[in-house]
C-alpha cells in the first residue's frame, strides 16, 4: 500500500493524521506519516487503517 493509498483510506472515512494518532495512542501525527511512507509497513497497519470506522460529523 502506497502512502497515497494509506492516506486516502483514512481520509475517506473522515480521519486526519492527528485524530488517527490519538486513536492509535501516538503522541504526534508525525508517526502516522512515518507509517504511511514506510514501504515495508507491517500488514497489521494496513488492516488497521482499512478497518477504521467512519467518523460522522453532524452539522449544527
Amino acid at each position: 500500500m502506497t502512502k497515497e493509498e494509506f492516506k486516502a483510506e483514512y481520509t475517506k472515512k473522515g480521519w486526519t493524521a492527528t485524530t488517527l494518532a490519538k486513536r492509535w495512542g501516538y503522541t504526534a501525527a508525525t508517526r502516522i506519516h512515518h507509517i504511511a511512507v514506510d514501504p515495508h509497513k507491517n500488514p497489521y497497519m494496513i488492516d488497521a487503517v482499512r478497518g477504521l470506522p467512519y467518523i460522522i460529523k453532524e452539522k449544527i
